[in-house]
């Protein structure tokens, strides 16, 4: 069976490029484990800022592909409507070159998924998150397009002011080519009861399989396990928030502040990641995260991530919207209790009281509320902690994740 996929990064081709280090490593192990696969033949199309030959690395054929156009790099700072016009008949070049039996797609809102519409090679749409209800949250409340450039402008940048406010346009671009991937596409991979309801109602009649996110290897290795941090003065924080708004920032920064003044014992929150709108939520909020000792570690490579979240006592994922963020379901396989928003597929993922707690969306006194109750009850801690890799480790397991994908493309194939 030969495998093509087209991903929105270059997988494990190479590990020296990773702008986003923290997250998206989870279509890497999924490569791990689709190589070890008998009979499959995986081809990896995706966007690289350097290279565009064709190679092939340890029984996978990779395909990078380079834009050779300025104007392309500098109007996808601005918008994004343009993309399909120069990546889709690369794509076109690929399947012919590769001649693949089937072809999946990572994520709705990605061009590649048209190429539906232009082959008649079966294809199947692998789901991230979901355009649709992201745009629908594309700000926490108060927060818009107008307010970060006036941020922006105070810091005497226009330029980043002037794609601040083209963010609603480029997110509503982003919105259009989904539900035109979604009228081209008839069949979906997913893993949450979230996605798999939106999925039937932006495209009716398609085809829904299960398959569940794969995890990088250092998070399924069981030497090593969270276990409480008994005597420790401080109770120590975790989150791993990239980029977007959604992912909660401005509801650390006010969970933080509720539990300055609060907590019998000194509190850290260690945030994981680059988010690079820290600033301008702390110019938002007239409050600074320094003040309530959150620290941001920056990009961290698997086993440095590993080694935060077994130091730390709680993690925190307090999303506007999420399907199953990466990292919450990589503490979890590690035993950390959980704290997370209920949104999104969220609820897939932790059971309130089983595996995890939930808490309302966007309520930061809930949520300093849920982790004063947390951390003051080791019972808790240790029973969560104990269901989570149960939990975590029979869905996340590498043989499962290839029982499903093989029955996914096969049943896709024999259509």
């Amino acid at each position: 069976m030969r495998v093509l996929w087209f991903s929105t990064n270059p997988s494990l081709y190479d590990d020296g490029y990773r702008p986003f280090n923290n997250g998206g490593g989870w279509i890497g192990a999924l490569e791990r484990i689709v190589r070890d696969i008998p009979g499959i033949e995986l081809a990896v199309a995706f966007e690289h800022p350097v290279d565009n030959q064709k190679r092939v690395h340890d029984r996978v054929t990779y395909y990078p592909i380079r834009i050779d156009s300025l104007v392309y790099r500098l109007r996808n700072k601005i918008e994004f409507s343009h993309q399909e016009r120069y990546l889709m008949p690369r794509g076109m070049e690929i399947v012919n070159d590769f001649k693949p039996d089937i072809i999946e797609c990572f994520g709705s809102e990605w061009c590649f998924g048209l190429i539906a519409g232009l082959t008649d090679v079966p294809v199947v749409t692998h789901l991230q998150g979901l355009m649709a209800p992201c745009h629908n949250t594309l700000y926490p409340p108060r927060y818009n397009s107008y307010t970060e450039a006036a941020w922006q402008l105070s810091r005497l940048r226009p330029h980043k002011a002037l794609r601040a406010l083209l963010e609603p346009r480029k997110s509503r671009q982003r919105v259009e080519r989904e539900r035109r991937v979604m009228l081209a596409c008839h069949n979906y991979m997913g893993r949450t009861e979230w996605d798999k309801s939106v999925t039937s109602l932006l495209s009716p009649g398609s085809r829904y399989f299960t398959c569940n996110e794969a995890l990088r290897q250092c998070f399924l290795d069981m030497t090593r396990q969270w276990s409480l941090h008994n005597g420790r003065d401080t109770l120590r924080l975790c989150t791993t928030v990239h980029g977007s708004l959604w992912k909660g920032l401005d509801i650390i920064l006010k969970t933080a502040h509720c539990l300055h003044d609060t907590v019998g014992r000194k509190v850290e929150w260690h945030i994981i990641g680059s988010p690079a709108c820290s600033d301008y939520v702390e110019w938002m909020e007239k409050d600074t995260f320094a003040r309530h000792n959150v620290r941001f570690l920056g990009v961290l490579d698997a086993d440095t991530i590993k080694d935060e979240l077994l130091d730390c006592d709680l993690y925190i994922q307090p999303s506007y919207i999420d399907n199953s963020p990466n990292s919450l379901c990589e503490a979890m396989a590690l035993g950390v209790p959980c704290i997370a928003s209920a949104t999104g597929g969220i609820p897939s993922i932790i059971t309130h009281g089983v595996n995890g707690l939930l808490t309302q969306v966007n309520d930061p006194y809930a949520l300093a509320s849920a982790i004063l109750r947390l951390s003051g009850d080791t019972d808790m801690m240790s029973r969560l902690s104990s269901a989570a890799m149960s939990t975590s480790h029979e869905r996340h397991a590498p043989e499962t994740i290839a029982k499903q994908l093989i029955e996914a493309y096969q049943s896709i194939m024999s259509r």
